[in-house]
């Protein structure tokens, strides 16, 4: 059995009480990726996925002032400590 980071982090999201949605095509890059949106009460953290299930950019709050672009290898854990900050 495969790690699956796609669907460890909705189900920290979901524990957390954050909606998580895919537009409805999906938003299907040339590779394959798909956007996923997490929200909570005003804050958003978008991953896009790759096909292999890896994330290929994160940002919190994309588009507003306190936007945060998390890089690298270690995004996904700044992403998973965004969804896990107590409200």
């Amino acid at each position: 059995m495969s790690y699956n980071g796609r669907a460890v982090m909705a189900e920290v999201a979901a524990r957390n009480g954050w909606s998580v949605s895919v537009p409805e095509h999906g938003v299907h890059g040339p590779g394959g990726e798909t956007l996923v949106t997490f929200e909570r009460f005003g804050a958003q953290v978008i991953i896009i996925w790759t096909a292999e299930n890896t994330a290929k950019y994160i940002a919190k709050n994309y588009g507003n002032e306190d936007q945060v672009i998390a890089h690298g290898p270690l995004g996904l854990v700044k992403a998973r400590e965004w969804i896990e900050e107590p409200v």
